[in-house]
């Protein structure tokens, strides 16, 4: 698992990702999308810090309560995507973010 670069979890079931999914070593892509995730799905911010993914697609999945600031974490993070809510989320992205810092593309997707 530590070489891959994208994987492709979606329509899976999954209402979880494990912190070990997002930090690994070359993983820049992430399809999560279509699955059962709901509330705080994603690990904290202190546990994401690392993570080298550059696209996260979440979009198709529950009542998402998805933490701004761990999102503003990831440091090579360029694109998002959530079913709604976009312009909120990006928003409390930029709020988190460490001056200077470039904020990820946050984009609605059904």
């Amino acid at each position: 698992m530590k070489r891959l670069e994208e994987v492709d979890v979606s329509h899976n079931r999954l209402d979880i990702l494990p912190a070990s999914l997002l930090t690994g070593k070359r993983l820049r892509v992430l399809d999560a999308s279509h699955n059962a995730l709901v509330g705080a799905a994603l690990p904290p911010a202190d546990d994401l810090r690392s993570s080298p993914i550059e696209e996260l697609f979440l979009h198709g999945n529950g009542a998402l309560e998805l933490d701004p600031a761990a999102l503003a974490a990831m440091p090579s993070l360029r694109l998002v995507t959530v079913s709604r809510g976009a312009k909120a989320l990006r928003g409390g992205m930029e709020a988190a973010a460490a001056p200077g810092s470039a904020v990820a593309s946050v984009e609605e997707r059904v």
